[in-house]
C-alpha cells in the first residue's frame, strides 16, 4: 500500500486520522463514465489536488486506465502534476497518445509572463477573455510558433469565461483570421445548474451552446461536468469533464463505487453521569449516564458538524455511534455506551462501508464535493 504524507511525517509515526483511497475503484469509475459518454472524450478534472485526495496518484491511476485529458485550475498545480507523471515516462503534449497527455489550466495564464512557463511544459491554457486570446496570439507570433489553447465561453454561470457581450467581437476576429498563431484545441463552457435537471438555466445554456457550435462548427466543444453528463447526450458534445464523479460520490449513476474511507483513532474514554455538558458551550448535555470517547480529529482535519439540529453518526466495530456536542479543532466526541469492549486506540469509521459521503454531507448541510476538498493536510492519505 502506497502512502502520501503531506506534512512529511516520520515513518515511525502512526497517523491519528487518515483517508484510504482505492485507486482501482477510481479506475473502474472512470471506465464507466468513459463508456457512458462514448464516442465523446472523457477527461478528468483533478483541480484542488484531485478534490483533496492526491492529484498525482489519482492522475497516475487514470493514465493507466486510458485517460489522456486532464484539467487543473492553477499553473503550479500543472507543474506538480507534470513532475508526478514524469515518473511514468509520460509528458504533456497537444497531441495525446500512449505516452503523452493533454494538461489544461482552467484559470488560464495569470500574467503574460506565465506563457513562458506554459509553453515550456507544453501545457494548454484555457483562455477566459478576449484580452487572453490577443495576448497569447501576440506571444506565439513573437516566438514564431503556433500554440494550443482553449476558449471558455460564459453561457450563464457568470464566473469565468468570455462574456456573452464579447462573443460577437470574438467571432468577428476569428472569422477575420485575427488569431493565426493559436491552435484552438476546442471551445468550452460550464453548466450553472446541472444538479437540478428541471432548472431553467439548463435549457438556456444548452441553447447558447448550440448557437456557439453552429457559429464555430469546425471547433470541438466541451460543456458537461459530472452532473451535466446525466442530463442527456445533448450535453456531451465532443468532450465531457468528470471530477467528483470519479470517486463514486455522484448519487445518480448506478454502478459507481465509493473510493473513499476516512478513519480516526480513540484517544480517551470517560464515564459521564447524567446532567453533564460535553464540549464547547455545553451544546450537548447527558440525560442519562453515558460512556463517551474522544477522537483525534476535528475541523482542522475537515471533520465538522455544522448543523447541530441534524444527527451525525460514525461507526465503531460496526455499531452506529452519535457525535456529541460541538466539534473542536483537533477533537470530537462520540457516544460509545452501547458498544462493548471499546478501548483507547480503536479505529472509528467516519466515512466508508457503513457511512456514506452523502450522509455525512447531509448532516453538515454541504454538497458532497466540499467534504473531500475540505479534508485537512494532517490526514494521511493511503492509496491501494
Amino acid at each position: 500500500m502506497d502512502i502520501y504524507r503531506p506534512l512529511s511525517q516520520r515513518k515511525e509515526c502512526r497517523p491519528y486520522s487518515w483517508v484510504d483511497i482505492n485507486l482501482k475503484k477510481v479506475q473502474s469509475n472512470y471506465i464507466q463514465w468513459k463508456t457512458l459518454v462514448e464516442p465523446s472524450i472523457c477527461s478528468a478534472v483533478l483541480k484542488a489536488n484531485a478534490y483533496g485526495l492526491g492529484a498525482i496518484p489519482v492522475g497516475q491511476a487514470l493514465l493507466a486506465a486510458g485517460c489522456r485529458h486532464f484539467f487543473v485550475a492553477y499553473l503550479d498545480e500543472a507543474i506538480a502534476f507534470y513532475e508526478g507523471l514524469k515518473e511514468l515516462g509520460a509528458s504533456p503534449s497537444s497531441v495525446p497518445d500512449s505516452s503523452h497527455y493533454r494538461l489544461f489550466i482552467l484559470d488560464g495564464p495569470l500574467t503574460p509572463e506565465a506563457h513562458d512557463v506554459i509553453e515550456h511544459y507544453r501545457f494548454i491554457p484555457v483562455l477566459n477573455t478576449l484580452e487572453n486570446a490577443i495576448e497569447l496570439n501576440a506571444y506565439a507570433k513573437q516566438h514564431s510558433q503556433k500554440l494550443p489553447a482553449v476558449m471558455h465561453f460564459d453561457t450563464g454561470l457568470r464566473r469565468l469565461g468570455l462574456p456573452t457581450e464579447d462573443v460577437a467581437t470574438f467571432k468577428e476576429m476569428y472569422v477575420q483570421g485575427s488569431f493565426p498563431a493559436i491552435d484552438w484545441i476546442f471551445f468550452m463552457s460550464h453548466a450553472a445548474a446541472s444538479s437540478i435537471p428541471e432548472h431553467a438555466a439548463n435549457t438556456f445554456q444548452l441553447n447558447a451552446v448550440q448557437r456557439l457550435r453552429e457559429d464555430f462548427s469546425n471547433i470541438p466543444f466541451s460543456y458537461a461536468d459530472s452532473e451535466a453528463v446525466l442530463l442527456g447526450r445533448k450535453t456531451h458534445c465532443d468532450m465531457v469533464r468528470v471530477g467528483i464523479g470519479l470517486y463514486g460520490v455522484h448519487p445518480f449513476l448506478p454502478g459507481l463505487q465509493n473510493c473513499i474511507s476516512i478513519f480516526s483513532t480513540i484517544l480517551q474514554i470517560q464515564d459521564v453521569p447524567a446532567g453533564q455538558g460535553i464540549g464547547y458551550d455545553w451544546c450537548y448535555s447527558t440525560t442519562s449516564p453515558r460512556r463517551i470517547a474522544t477522537l483525534a480529529c476535528g475541523y482542522a482535519d475537515g471533520i465538522t458538524h455544522q448543523k447541530p439540529d441534524r444527527d451525525l453518526y460514525f461507526y465503531l466495530h460496526g455499531h452506529k455511534v452519535p457525535v456529541l456536542g460541538r466539534v473542536s479543532m483537533d477533537l470530537c466526541v462520540i457516544d460509545v455506551t452501547d458498544v462493548p469492549d471499546t478501548k483507547v486506540g480503536d479505529t472509528v469509521e467516519i466515512i466508508g462501508d457503513h457511512a456514506s459521503i452523502a450522509d455525512y454531507a447531509a448532516a453538515n448541510g454541504i454538497p458532497d464535493h466540499r467534504v473531500l476538498t475540505g479534508l485537512g493536510d494532517r490526514l494521511w492519505r493511503f492509496f491501494s
